[in-house]
């Protein structure tokens, strides 16, 4: 068994070592963490997705309070979920983002904006050099935590 940053490698201890074949008696078990992160906005989904969204724009609290923006997540929701959370944010969207850090360009352009009053609950793979959740998927909305909770990821 070998531990990456990634996750852990492991194999058979019978197994052998097949040059330019992924054999199956090596297995990669992929590390996941997982935080809270205030929803601040969505952009706009398309095909299948375009009456809800494509994706939740997530923001947590610097250790100063200043909302930041951490990324945005678009996996990892039913389609149930997705009509009621869009039917949720539709009650509290607004017309200016309510990040006090500017949100990256490619979030920006694209998102629009919702009062941030709503947490979720994500698993990621990692944290970007840029400070940007990489590889986010979506567990669910948190009820037992409040927005003023919620700090950067780790």
């Amino acid at each position: 068994m070998t531990v990456c940053a990634q996750g852990v490698v492991s194999k058979r201890a019978d197994s052998i070592y097949e040059p330019g074949r992924r054999s199956l008696a090596w297995i990669k078990t992929v590390l996941r963490a997982t935080t809270e992160a205030i929803i601040v906005g969505a952009v706009p989904g398309n095909g299948a997705n375009a009456t809800t969204f494509g994706g939740l724009v997530l923001a947590g609290h610097t250790p100063e309070g200043r909302l930041h923006c951490i990324g945005r997540v678009g996996t990892g929701f039913t389609t149930a979920a997705r009509r009621s959370i869009r039917a949720a944010l539709d009650q509290v969207r607004r017309d200016t983002s309510p990040l006090d850090d500017p949100a990256p360009t490619a979030v920006a352009r694209a998102a629009w904006w919702v009062e941030p009053v709503f947490v979720a609950d994500i698993e990621y793979r990692e944290i970007s050099g840029d400070g940007l959740l990489r590889h986010p998927s979506f567990r669910g909305i948190r009820t037992d935590k409040t927005p003023d909770e919620v700090g950067l990821p780790d």
